[in-house]
């Protein structure tokens, strides 16, 4: 349940740049606190910010909130042709970084040694560490008769 609370949450601040926790509870149908206690915890992982008190006519300024798509990472892995293309996006699906090997027509224990130097490659150069990872897929061609 926290978790899809979460999801929600998520959803809204990276639709709405800058919505409040007031407006975002209003948004998601869920508690002030429970919004607060969610977004907190969003925050010290570094999957949102805030931005600042935003105007307002009267009462306590609100803090506004950003999405920070630089906090995790997707990639896909693709294997055909020959070839291991590994392809990482930030969390609004923008490159981040590309990069093939030549695996030769089959996959094996020579070509095979070969992906984890070209993976660990492609997160250093991003600096990206094990748990920056949101989500990862394997792609193998699927061929038709």
């Amino acid at each position: 349940m926290r978790r899809r609370n979460a999801l929600s949450i998520l959803d809204v601040v990276r639709h709405q740049p800058g919505v409040s926790r007031a407006d975002l509870s209003r948004a998601v149908n869920l508690s002030r606190a429970t919004v607060s206690n969610i977004v907190d915890e969003l925050i010290s992982i570094g999957m949102l910010e805030e931005i600042g008190a935003m105007n307002t006519s009267r009462g306590r300024k609100p803090i506004g909130l950003n999405f920070c798509p630089h906090s995790r990472y997707e990639a896909g892995v693709s294997i055909e042709d020959g070839k291991c293309r590994i392809a990482i996006c930030d969390l609004d699906g923008n490159p981040t970084h590309r990069g093939a090997v030549n695996i030769g027509k089959q996959l094996n224990s020579d070509a095979a040694a070969k992906l984890p130097k070209l993976w660990k490659t492609c997160c250093k150069k991003l600096a990206v560490q094990k748990n920056d990872w949101a989500r990862w897929a394997w792609l193998y061609p699927v061929h038709y008769r």
